[in-house]
């Protein structure tokens, strides 16, 4: 796993060939993290069949935490950007969902 800040043990640019293809999934991609995990699945069950070595384990742990750390980080994003589309009033008071009805539906602008 590893981020722009802060990357992690598999140098994935360095290990690639020349002009060989690659295709980078995002935190903000939503089905991210199910991908990584499908990925490390089926690598887990070729090592388990032999068809890779052991030493793969170390780098399917590491895409499952990246998986984990994805879905943890797409989910924070949600939240921030669902409090910044929050409207205020002049008393700080959400215009939102039952606040919304409340102010609107008084004549005095007072919250029932």
């Amino acid at each position: 796993m590893g981020s722009r800040n802060n990357p992690g043990p598999y140098d994935y640019y360095g290990a690639a060939e020349p002009n060989e293809p690659m295709f980078i999934l995002l935190g903000r991609d939503r089905d991210a993290a199910i991908v990584v995990k499908l990925w490390a699945m089926l690598r887990l069950q070729q090592i388990d069949l032999g068809l890779r070595p052991e030493t793969d384990r170390t780098q399917v742990a590491e895409a499952l935490r990246c998986a984990t750390e994805m879905e943890i980080w797409h989910r924070e994003k949600a939240t921030m950007a669902k409090v910044a589309a929050l409207e205020f009033d002049d008393r700080g008071v959400p215009r939102t969902g039952q606040h919304a009805r409340r102010a609107t539906n008084t004549t005095s602008g007072a919250l029932d």
